[in-house]
């Protein structure tokens, strides 16, 4: 079925934009330099055999038409507006900052994943789009019950309306609930890891977990809802209701991240973000400062971030200046309620004694560790769909439960990758930079399926794409994938680091202004 056959419309929210109470906060103009804080990409695991390439803008492209939108079930249109929707969940155009919240739930449990920069002449967005696709099957196949919602945003140079017909069909299909968001003022990749923390306000929900489309889980990842929540009386409380995850450089790594929604926890994230905004007013470029950070100096109040293999007191760790360094003080220091996973060990945080902040002289209240514990969370994790990094590979794991194989690696520098093996790191899969399947060439007759790297991942995103298209009409042939695709797949989109000057235009439409 084509656009222009559906009779169903879509139906539009037009919700006025929400707007601090704090009233608006003047306009920066930033300088049209680089940002400062360049250099590779952190990754949770450096030892797969394609290395990043660096962050940079992504470059104009030539329009190209994949393969897969030419046959019948994949047509759409841009300018008719009505859209074949199978079930009670049709497609909406809202504002960043508004939720529907009289909708009931399904599930006290919901994943969230956002994709943005969606043009028709710029076709790797279907990379993530895929990614969704697949992890929706594969979650609910593992025997997940959440509830699944992907936000869409479309470039403000497109000229689509909406998604294409067949990517709707498919992503209802598979349960998954859409969100097509309003345009941007500026595309930019600061609005898509902005666009995270919408999972706060959604209130509907005891536990949304966020996971970024370039991640495929590997397992049901339920089981972090129950450990959090009192109410899955099934398993023990161990997690707290938010969680975090810091990678080798840095205290939080959203690639993955579980909240608690509330109304109060979304007005405090927005309140976070006004005023650094308005201290960014008074500060040179890039307007941010590294050691006041989101507003938690740790020089100053004796702590220190933690990664897994880096420790610091100033907010120079990788994307510390946007989501990343948001999310961890949010978590830490403004929720005071959260688990932080770093390497094997799981430490969990509550409010602590106030201390005295020096600048105002009031007392403010910091975070204290209460719990401390290492691989908590193998026992409840169910059989994972592939191993990464030769964790499958039992001659791999005697070596690292060696000692002496352990002071080996110390003795040489190199630290001990054993975390590698362990939830929350091996319960996905994070294709980052050019590890991104869709980005590189693929055969599956010379493919490899096996644990090494991220082998047998990529191996299973193929697989199950090629298994869901086959199901779903979507007229995919990836055994021609490096003749048929790859060209038109491999650009970068948005980039891979949120520029210092499109910060203040993607937080606009989140609600700050």
């Amino acid at each position: 079925m084509t656009m222009k056959e559906g009779k169903e419309k879509i139906q539009v929210y037009n919700i006025p934009s929400s707007t601090s109470k704090h009233g608006k906060i003047q306009r920066l103009r930033y300088p049209k330099e680089n940002e400062i804080a360049k250099g590779g990409e952190d990754r949770l695991f450096d030892n797969d055999d394609l290395s990043f390439q660096g962050h940079h803008e992504p470059k104009q492209q030539e329009q190209v038409v994949l393969p897969l939108l030419n046959n019948a079930n994949a047509t759409h249109d841009t300018t008719n507006t009505s859209v074949s929707t199978s079930n009670s969940w049709p497609l909406q155009q809202q504002r960043s900052t508004e939720w529907t919240k009289t909708r009931n739930a399904s599930s006290p449990y919901a994943y969230v994943w956002v994709v943005g920069g969606i043009h028709e002449d710029r076709p790797s967005y279907k990379g993530f789009l895929w990614t969704i696709l697949i992890s929706a099957k594969l979650l609910r196949q593992t025997g997940s019950t959440a509830d699944f919602w992907a936000y869409f945003r479309l470039s403000p140079e497109s000229k689509m309306k909406h998604l294409e017909s067949t990517d709707i069909r498919v992503l209802e299909a598979l349960g998954v609930k859409i969100v097509l968001l309003e345009r941007p003022l500026k595309e930019s990749f600061a609005q898509l890891v902005y666009d995270k923390f919408l999972t706060i306000n959604m209130t509907q929900y005891k536990r949304v977990m966020f996971l970024d489309a370039d991640v495929l889980p590997l397992t049901n990842l339920d089981y972090y809802f129950h450990l959090s929540d009192p109410d899955a009386r099934q398993v023990p409380t161990l997690l707290r209701p938010n969680f975090i995850v810091a990678s080798r450089r840095e205290p939080c790594n959203t690639g993955m991240f579980m909240v608690e929604p509330s109304a109060e926890a979304f007005e405090q994230v927005q309140e976070v973000i006004r005023i650094q905004h308005q201290r960014a007013l008074s500060l040179p470029y890039p307007h941010f400062d590294f050691l006041d950070g989101w507003g938690h100096n740790f020089e100053t109040h004796g702590d220190y971030w933690e990664g897994i293999n880096q420790v610091g007191t100033k907010w120079k760790f990788h994307a510390g200046h946007s989501d990343q360094g948001l999310m961890y003080y949010f978590a830490k220091y403004v929720r005071m309620d959260v688990s932080i996973a770093i390497g094997d060990r799981i430490q969990n945080w509550l409010p602590g004694q106030s201390a005295k902040d020096n600048e105002t002289s009031t007392s403010i209240p910091l975070p204290i560790k209460v719990l401390e514990e290492r691989d908590v969370l193998t026992p409840y994790q169910g059989k994972l769909l592939r191993y990464q990094f030769s964790c499958g590979d039992e001659d791999h794991l005697s070596d690292m439960n060696d000692p002496s194989s352990t002071q080996e690696n110390k003795d040489k520098g190199q630290s001990n990758d054993k975390w590698k093996c362990m939830p929350p790191y091996d319960s996905m899969a994070h294709f980052m930079g050019l590890r991104k399947p869709w980005r590189r060439s693929f055969d599956f007759k010379l493919a490899t399926d096996s644990s090494k790297g991220l082998s047998g991942a990529r191996y299973l995103w193929f697989k199950e794409l090629q298994n869901v298209s086959d199901e779903y009409g979507m007229g995919l042939d990836l055994w021609q994938w490096n003749t048929k695709y790859l060209d038109c797949m491999k650009d970068e989109l948005l980039g891979e680091l949120a520029q210092y000057r499109d910060i203040l235009n993607a937080t606009k439409t989140f609600g700050v202004t």
